[in-house]
């Protein structure tokens, strides 16, 4: 029996399985390992594509940050001229108002002064009213 075994292991045919086999043994190791680093790229791909995103969105995030402190900036510029210039419309109102209670103060004088002139009838009866309107007599 033991040298049946050894015919066969001997034999052409047992050689040539042997390779077939082996050469069958080495394809599929081949085809494992290149599996293998194929996942291994697509996984470092991935990866890469990941980061580049990640950096991108914490990028957009940034200038999304920067443009709404810019806004909030302009906006509060934007109110404290909107307020001075309230202010300074409050101010030139009530200059207004002055001047126009002042020229009607004077218009009402200036209409009094004409009333009484009109009512004296000679130049001297005119100055001695002017003179008692003005005095308060």
């Amino acid at each position: 029996m033991g040298q049946d075994k050894q015919v066969k292991k001997d034999s052409p045919l047992y050689e040539q399985n042997t390779l077939i086999l082996a050469a069958s043994q080495n394809g599929n190791l081949v085809k494992i390992e290149k599996d293998k680093s194929l996942a291994l790229i697509n996984a470092w791909e991935e990866s890469e594509k990941a980061k580049a995103q990640t950096k991108a969105n914490r990028e957009l995030c940034s200038i999304e940050i920067w443009e709404n402190n810019m806004k909030t900036a302009l906006e509060l510029d934007l109110k404290k001229m909107e307020e001075k210039l309230e202010l300074e419309k409050a101010e030139y109102t009530k200059r207004f108002k002055k001047k126009f209670l002042l020229s009607e103060c004077r218009t009402e004088d200036a209409t009094g002064l004409t009333q009484i002139v009109n009512q004296s009838g000679s130049a001297s009866g005119r100055m001695d009213g002017l003179v008692a309107e003005l005095s308060g007599a």
